[in-house]
């Protein structure tokens, strides 16, 4: 499996794409999604998408977010300071 992300060029350069919509089926639209970074030993790092809808309704981080790449049982991951977290 290709596990690198999708690029489109764009006026200014390349973009990754990025998904439409949480597990649970939200739309990703502006002020409902909190985008972020994982670093990741394996393969660098991982952006990630929180549904803010998944977690007003009580659902935990886990369920709320969408990794891309998706996460493998390979990923390593890391804190800023290099330490590993799960």
């Amino acid at each position: 499996m290709d596990r690198r992300p999708r690029l489109y060029r764009t006026p200014k350069g390349w973009a990754e794409e990025a998904p439409s919509h949480c597990p649970h089926g939200h739309r990703f639209t502006g002020g409902c999604v909190l985008v972020g970074h994982r670093s990741c030993k394996t393969i660098g790092r991982h952006r990630t998408h929180t549904c803010l809808t998944c977690l007003d309704e009580g659902r935990p981080d886990s369920d709320a977010t969408v990794y891309t790449p998706p996460l493998t049982a390979d990923c390593d991951h890391t804190a800023f300071d290099e330490r590993s977290v799960m």
